[in-house]
């Protein structure tokens, strides 16, 4: 079975532009606050969440991470 690859340029859905408008306000916040503050750390169980609720969120967090 071959793993579905993200594509960001790809057209896609109302739902798939909201969530990557919440991981990029996500990763923003998280730059910016400090690493021991309750703010990054809540901002980093968020970002888990995503990546482990969704097979979508997880696509579009491993292409972050990837980019940046």
């Amino acid at each position: 079975m071959t793993a579905t690859q993200y594509d960001p340029d790809a057209p896609r859905s109302d739902e798939e532009l909201a969530l990557e408008e919440v991981v990029k306000d996500l990763a923003y916040r998280r730059k910016h606050a400090d690493e021991d503050s309750a703010e990054y750390r809540m901002i980093e169980r968020q970002m888990e969440g995503i990546r482990r609720g969704s097979e979508l969120g997880s696509m579009i967090l491993e292409e972050y991470d990837y980019w940046g």
